[in-house]
């Protein structure tokens, strides 16, 4: 009985240690982020993040090849997809299209949701042929017609495929699966020049404790205004605006902390030979599906479906 106890008593003080070492760290982390605004210190800040990235490591290919077949293909889509310098691959942003090209780290989610399904439909391919179909059996005279079926880059407007084929879903009635919920999410991201971090509940909460929640509420100044920081808020978010873009929440309340896109779903078939990636880019979002060439994941169309 008296080893029993003892035995106890040392899985309490490891457990302690344990966690008294991780809430020190955490602490660490938080006093050098507030030092380094307190001082306005770049070198400071820059140390913060490099930290980060020290301690936060993506994935390694062996750790990558222990995975289930469909958290590897996961890993392989979300890379395949993750576009945050060629924005206009994935459908644009109401915000422009060289929102990072001036930031130093891409903040990348660590968490992703898995779906199996029977069939992938290419949306954005039968949304087009829709919209060509329509135009081509309306009464528009032909020089309309002819500027409408107009393409850039092999593609009609944003604007034609809204006007011709607005409601188009094949999958609102399909029935997807969830097999997998990734919580440490670690994708390999190479975006040129920059370094990313990844978004682990520790740094989440160290950003939203250091950044606080000032700010006008949603339509302030004007209906269709989203709310955004201010006061203190807002001149933190520009303290690490030196080195990150963050977003303030649409609805108010909350912070938007990652390198869009985010991806909160990836959806395969059953053969994994398509994936349909559902997205969101800052205040909208979309679908996009990828297609499986020859173990290559290459992108096949991307669009935005909502806007808050």
């Amino acid at each position: 009985m008296k080893n029993i106890l003892i035995f106890f008593l040392l899985l309490l003080s490891c457990a302690e240690l344990s966690y008294a070492q991780k809430t020190g760290n955490e602490l660490k982390d938080a006093y050098l982020l507030q030092h380094a605004y307190k001082t306005k210190s770049l070198a400071e800040l820059n140390k913060f993040f490099a930290d980060w990235q020290k301690n936060e490591k993506s994935l390694s290919d062996v750790e990558i090849a222990k995975l289930s077949d469909a958290e590897k293909q996961a890993y392989r889509v979300f890379v395949a997809f993750y576009r945050p310098l060629q924005i206009n691959s994935v459908g644009g942003s109401e915000f422009g299209n060289n929102i990072y090209d001036n930031v130093k780290y891409l903040i990348i989610q660590s968490q992703v949701k898995i779906y199996s399904t029977d069939n992938i439909v290419d949306v954005g391919a039968e949304r087009d042929s829709i919209a060509v179909q329509a135009i081509s059996r309306s009464t528009l005279p032909d020089s309309v017609k002819t500027k409408y079926l107009k393409r850039v880059d092999g593609k009609l407007s944003r604007d034609v495929l809204a006007d011709f084929a607005s409601n188009f879903d094949m999958d609102e009635d399909r029935k997807d699966k969830l097999i997998g919920n990734v919580i440490n999410f670690r994708p390999q991201i190479k975006c040129g020049d920059k370094l990313p971090v990844y978004l682990t509940p520790k740094y989440d909460t160290i950003l939203n404790a250091f950044l606080g929640n000032a700010h006008l509420p949603l339509g302030a100044g004007g209906i269709m205004n989203p709310a955004r920081s201010n006061r203190q808020s807002l001149k933190r978010e520009k303290f690490l605006a030196h080195f990150i873009k963050i977003w303030y929440g649409h609805w108010g309340g909350y912070w938007q902390l990652y390198s869009y896109p985010e991806v909160y779903s990836i959806i395969f078939d059953k053969q994994m030979n398509r994936a349909e990636v559902n997205f969101r880019f800052i205040y909208e979002g979309g679908k996009a599906v990828l297609e499986n060439k020859n173990g290559q994941w290459k992108l096949l169309s991307s669009m935005r479906t909502w806007i808050e």
